[in-house]
């Protein structure tokens, strides 16, 4: 600034000689002195510099304060940006802390809804199971209600009889059981003739029966009648030494609880039921008896009927009985039969008749009869069912 003055003093003393030294001054003129003009001059040039200078001061000041002002403009309008900004950016952080606090919220109450609806979903499940747990019980409960009333009413109340065919010797089958409260209470098991005679009550019968066999036909058959009614089914264990007996029972007894099962009291003939064989090869064996000798049977069907049976006896070694001359040699001599005739008649009468019912015992080898008999129906019965797996029986003594 001080050097602005200095320049400006200068210049205005400068153009003051030259405009003194160019008019010049040969009339009379009002003088001043030196010192006054330069007074002037200088009071003037004074005045003016610092007019000017005041001017340009308060120019620079006005502009300064301008600038200040601008400045402080912008620095206030950048602080209030800023402000904005930050109270934008507040209001920003305050929105997105919110919006994440009702995220959070809205997660917490879809996880809450969720649990809810998980928990709902257990409850309806666990609710559903204990239904059908309890649904299942109810069901189980009467399904043994019904098996209850099944067993205790399967049967219908009567009187239901069974009959045979006369055989050979005159006799046929007789068996009547008595239903009440649907279980059978009386089964009475026999053979009668045509004059009504009873095969139990045949003393003469009876007695070389047991001689022979070693029991009775009167025994056998009230033991098999105690034993339905102690058991309520055809399962009994065949009495020894009555085996053709024994298995006569089981099939009449079969056709009865049949026929109660129905309540059907018409009178049933054993020998005119149906039951087609499956074809097949049936086999059976046994354990050896105590000289050596075990029991082998084969049966084949073709064609629904029995188109070849082998019964015979076996040792350790594989020779048959059949095949041993010196025992069919002895046999022969002590009873008037051999094995191997016996065995020969006994398999051809089983093809002849496809029944064991009409099959007679060969006299002087009832216990080998017999025991072709048994076995012969345990294949006959497998044959009836088709099944071929081999059969491994007890000993018929």
């Amino acid at each position: 600034m001080e050097m602005k003055k200095i320049f400006l003093k200068s210049t205005l003393l400068l153009g003051s000689v030259f405009v003194l030294a160019a008019c010049g001054s040969d009339e009379p003129q009002t003088e001043s002195t030196p010192e006054e003009t330069s007074s002037v001059v200088e009071s003037d040039s004074e005045e003016t510099v610092e007019e000017t200078v005041e001017e340009e001061t308060t120019e620079e000041e006005t502009s300064e304060e301008e600038s200040t002002e601008e400045e402080t403009s912008e620095e206030e309008s950048t602080e209030e940006e800023t402000s904005e900004e930050e109270s934008t950016e507040e209001e920003t952080s305050e929105e997105e802390s919110t919006e994440e606090e009702t995220s959070e919220e809205e997660s917490t109450e879809e996880e809450t809804s969720e649990e809810e609806s998980t928990e709902e979903e257990t409850s309806e499940e666990e609710s559903a199971e204990e239904e059908t747990s309890e649904e299942e019980s109810t069901e189980a409960e009467t399904s043994e209600e019904e098996s209850t009333e099944e067993t205790a009413e399967g049967l219908v109340d009567g009187e239901y009889t069974a009959v045979s065919n006369v055989d050979e010797n005159g006799w046929s089958i007789l068996h009547v059981i008595t239903v009440k409260d649907g279980e059978v209470t009386d089964s009475n098991f026999d053979y009668t003739n045509a004059d009504g005679d009873l095969k139990s009550e045949d003393e003469e019968y009876n007695k070389m029966m047991e001689e022979n066999a070693g029991v009775s036909a009167a025994d056998a058959m009230e033991e098999l009648n105690t034993a339905l009614v102690e058991t309520q089914s055809a399962d009994v264990d065949v009495v020894s030494g009555a085996t053709s007996t024994s298995e006569s029972f089981v099939k009449s007894t079969e056709a009865l609880l049949a026929a109660a099962a129905e309540g059907n009291t018409d009178e049933i003939n054993i020998d005119e039921l149906g039951g087609d064989l499956q074809d097949g090869e049936y086999t059976l064996t046994t354990e050896a008896d105590e000289r050596g000798w075990a029991h082998q049977f084969t049966l084949v069907v073709k064609d629904g009927a029995i188109a070849e049976s082998n019964y015979d006896m076996v040792n350790e070694a594989g020779d048959l009985k059949s095949e041993d001359k010196e025992y069919n040699a002895n046999m022969e001599d002590g009873t008037g039969t051999s094995f191997a005739t016996a065995v020969e008649e006994l398999n051809a009468a089983l093809v002849e008749n496809q029944s064991v019912e009409e099959i007679e015992v060969v006299s002087g080898a009832s216990s080998t009869s017999n025991a072709f008999l048994a076995y012969a129906q345990q294949l006959l019965d497998a044959a009836a069912e088709g099944n071929t797996d081999p059969i491994e029986a007890e000993l018929v003594e």
